[in-house]
């Protein structure tokens, strides 16, 4: 929940659901290609959003690379939703290449729950 924003609804996939109405099914539709450009959003529900639809859409290995530096990178966004959506698809995900990102961000994150999903 962002306060005066909306919501990320996270059950199985989850949705997002913005006060300007706008509705997102995470992960059932769409592809990586899609949604990768949403991390850089300006929104931050569609980072969040993303961040977390790009764990279960990755699946080959050509979107596991594409997917895998985008989440690292976003493990520095300024929203800690957003932070804790790139930690979780990460390990979604599974890949050794995110180990180092993920225990650097175990050792410099300030919010529980951000550690908590590392």
């Amino acid at each position: 929940m962002v306060k005066n924003v909306g919501y990320v609804y996270l059950c199985g996939r989850g949705t997002i659901e913005t006060r300007q109405g706008r509705t997102y099914l995470l992960g059932y539709d769409g592809t990586t290609y899609t949604w990768l450009p949403r991390l850089k959003s300006e929104d931050q529900l569609e980072r969040e959003g993303a961040a977390l639809a790009l764990g279960w859409l990755a699946s080959t290995r050509e979107e596991v690379d594409k997917v895998i530096p985008a989440l690292i990178e976003a493990l520095n966004d300024d929203a800690m939703e957003v932070r804790r959506g790139a930690a979780e698809s990460l390990g979604r995900i599974g890949d050794p290449q995110a180990l180092e990102a993920l225990t650097m961000l175990v050792d410099k994150e300030k919010n529980t729950l951000v550690r908590k999903t590392c």
